[in-house]
């Protein structure tokens, strides 16, 4: 992973080296390890590299790469998992290597396929290619957006970054936010970016499995990765399709153990992570000679929240001990919380719903402990139910359709997602609300309001040029490629990149995308549980205790307490004359705040700190 940067200037003026090297290099915390900056096209054109150094530590890995006498130039950030299988496809075609990177394989397979090249690459990247021979410019981002792409274009210039702050120290932009957009996220912080939106002004994203190609006269992005083209339903008994997900598992995870410096695995204590973490643990046992494998690429790496109530722990504890594996407890650091919150804050350049600092400080721990790659467990929530707000969301979709029983199974689901304390009453609530909502009266009133026309249509438009538009019963396929798991890929890259750490992930893998949702909706979610067949393949690989947990914690920042303890002092001198805060710091001098009145405080903070200076 590593942190990519370009310029070209359209009318043929030069790129000055110093400009490049200062946009390149505001990116030095994704690229420690080494820089590149190459100037070409008569010097109109510049390509920009910060290197963190995973295969091939050498000087062979070093961006911007060349192949075919300099025909062919390449700033790549990301992993191609299979470029080992590729690069014996194209030495049986007559190609010969230099190096030991995957960066030198996609550069041969652009120059022997073409933009058909994406389909063989199993992966996450974002890159550039430039064709000096008919002087085109390609850029193009992996299927589901994991790894960020970003640029800006008018009749001078066109430029491309790995990161939406780069752009403020890139000579000759006018770095501005756009305030229509900010209030956007602020009120959904889900929204942008799997439209191809940024809250700075004139910045637009490479959308997920889109490609760009640029040349002087046009500008034309191209969807190249359609999800609908790809779901088969699924022909196998459910047993049969909790088999093949496990071997599909298998093999991502053991792809992505491909890496010549430690890997570690970020283990909250969830299902998720604690799936990857036992999927390992059975690789370990297999024995299996497996290529590329680094020495350290065993141990899990616990992040602990003392006295939080999202700590987790206990949890993650449990799976180290049942996988009989080794882990690092990593304490949460408390030190300078106003200032690191500020940091991370600015450097993020979004609105967030809490600070990024519980995220960022992750990876840092995991980096202070020699970990350059950490494997994760995102991606399944999105596909398998596991937010509740999805499963409310399919719960109405029952209630709409007049489907009483299938309504009472996704409420007993639902119900489940609540603390275990809360259950029991959370159930009886809507076993009253069914017998209302299948009231006469009700399916009357529900039979009129969905007859009615939606007018709103102020919704954003997305930047594709094949949007996918998924109706209101497709819940997952918008919480995947539309919504929430667009956004969480930028803050995780961000949050991970801030201390040079890159981040796979085995659920993300597009063989098991495509095969979960080419499944019927009752292997996703059913017997009072989300992520049903998930649950189902990695039985003992985990304890129990771990499988069937349904109350989902997840990782946040304990909000509340921050504002009235640690930030109390901040608020209060900084904000004591608010518009809108104002009222807020009186009443934080002489008591505590709420949980909806943190949450506002910090949407203001948040805007506040983004502010261009």
């Amino acid at each position: 992973m590593c942190g990519i940067a370009g310029i070209w200037n359209f009318g043929g003026k030069k790129v000055a080296l110093n400009t490049l090297r200062k946009f390149t290099d505001s990116m030095i915390h994704r690229g420690p390890d080494g820089a590149g900056h190459e100037i070409l096209n008569n010097g109109s054109l510049g390509l920009g590299h910060r290197r963190l150094a995973i295969l091939d530590l050498s000087e062979a890995g070093k961006q911007p790469m060349s192949i075919d006498n300099e025909r062919y130039w390449i700033t790549y950030n990301g992993e191609v998992y299979n470029f080992i299988e590729i690069k014996e496809e194209l030495k049986t075609l007559g190609y010969h290597f230099q190096s030991e990177t995957d960066t030198e394989v996609i550069l041969t397979a652009y120059k022997h396929w073409g933009k058909s090249c994406l389909d063989k690459f199993n992966g996450e990247w974002a890159f550039a290619i430039w064709d000096n021979e008919i002087k085109e410019l390609f850029l193009a981002r992996d299927r589901f957006g994991i790894k960020p792409f970003y640029y800006t274009s008018n009749s001078i210039f066109f430029a491309f970054a790995s990161e939406v702050l780069a752009f403020k120290h890139l000579e000759g932009f006018n770095y501005s936010l756009n305030d229509e957009l900010v209030n956007i996220q602020t009120k959904d912080n889900y929204v942008l970016d799997g439209k191809g939106y940024t809250i700075v002004n004139e910045v637009f994203s490479v959308l997920p499995g889109h490609y760009c190609i640029i040349n002087s006269t046009t500008i034309q992005q191209q969807r190249w990765y359609d999800i609908r083209t790809k779901i088969q339903p699924s022909s196998l008994t459910y047993n049969e399709q909790v088999i093949k997900l496990k071997t599909l598992l298998f093999d991502a995870v053991k792809i992505r153990l491909r890496s010549d410096v430690a890997i570690g695995c970020a283990l909250s204590g969830g299902l998720d992570s604690s799936s990857i973490y036992g999927v390992l643990s059975a690789i370990k046992k297999e024995n299996t000679n497996l290529s590329r494998l680094p020495k350290d690429w065993q141990k899990a790496y616990v992040q602990t929240f003392p006295n939080a109530v999202f700590d987790e722990k206990k949890y993650a504890e449990k799976v180290v001990e049942y996988c009989n594996g080794s882990a690092e407890y990593l304490i949460h650091n408390q030190d300078n919380l106003v200032d690191n919150v500020i940091k991370t804050t600015q450097h993020c350049q979004r609105i967030s719903s809490t600070p990024i600092l519980s995220i960022t400080d992750i990876y840092k721990n995991m980096k202070a402990k020699g970990v350059s790659v950490s494997i994760d467990g995102h991606g399944v929530d999105e596909m398998l139910f596991g937010y509740l707000g999805n499963v409310y969301d399919l719960y109405n979709l029952k209630v709409e359709k007049n489907l009483k029983k299938e309504a009472q199974n996704i409420a007993d689901c639902l119900a489940n997602l609540y603390p275990p304390n809360d259950v029991d009453e959370v159930k009886n609530k809507f076993s009253n609300e069914i017998k209302y909502q299948f009231s006469v009266i009700n399916r009357v009133k529900r039979l009129f309001k969905n007859n009615q026309t939606n007018t709103d249509n102020k919704s954003l438009k997305s930047l594709s040029n094949s949007a996918y538009n998924f109706s209101k019963e497709e819940i997952l396929k918008t919480e995947f490629f539309e919504k929430t798991l667009p956004a969480l890929l930028v803050t995780f890259d961000i949050a991970a990149m801030y201390s040079s750490v890159e981040i796979r992930m085995p659920f993300m893998d597009h063989s098991i995308v495509e095969f979960i949702f080419s499944l019927s909706e009752n292997a996703k979610i059913g017997e009072g549980k989300t992520k049903r067949i998930l649950r189902d393949a990695i039985t003992d690989l985990i304890p129990n205790e771990i499988k069937d947990r349904t109350y989902k914690i997840g990782i946040s920042a304990p909000l509340n307490n921050w504002i009235n303890t640690d930030f109390k002092r901040y608020i209060i001198q900084k904000y004591g004359t608010h518009k809108i805060l104002g009222s807020y710091t009186k009443h934080l001098q002489n008591s505590k705040l709420g949980e909806n009145e943190t949450i506002e405080i910090w949407e203001n903070i948040n805007k506040d700190l983004l502010k261009v200076e």
